[in-house]
């Protein structure tokens, strides 16, 4: 299958995304103790945007559905920035492993 190269870029983001956010999905669930303490740190600034994003009256009351989804969103919005510095390794890769062009070859006369 031969795509396009933004296709091909997109579908690099789209598959280093998904990667990520399965694996730290996986991890939550299986490494309790130890994922709890380091999705504490990272996600931290997330959950100030969503409790500033979150109407107040949910915040009166512990809403463990506000909390999934501030967990889970925070989880897709990290994995996408991951997945895109991914991507972007991956094409600095691929231009480095092509040979450059010697453009004396392609004059008109």
């Amino acid at each position: 299958m031969d795509l396009c190269p933004i296709h091909r870029r997109l579908f690099q983001l789209a598959s280093c995304a998904g990667t990520v956010f399965l694996l730290t999905i996986v991890t939550c669930l299986f490494v309790d103790r130890e994922a709890t303490d380091v999705m504490d740190a990272l996600m931290t600034p997330w959950f100030s945007i969503c409790l500033e994003l979150a109407p107040s009256d949910w915040q009166n009351e512990p809403n463990i559905a506000l909390g999934i989804i501030c967990l889970l969103s925070g989880i897709a919005v990290y994995s996408m920035l991951i997945g895109g510095f991914g991507s972007l390794i991956l094409a600095a890769a691929e231009r480095l492993r092509k040979p450059k062009k010697n453009l004396g070859n392609h004059q008109k006369r």
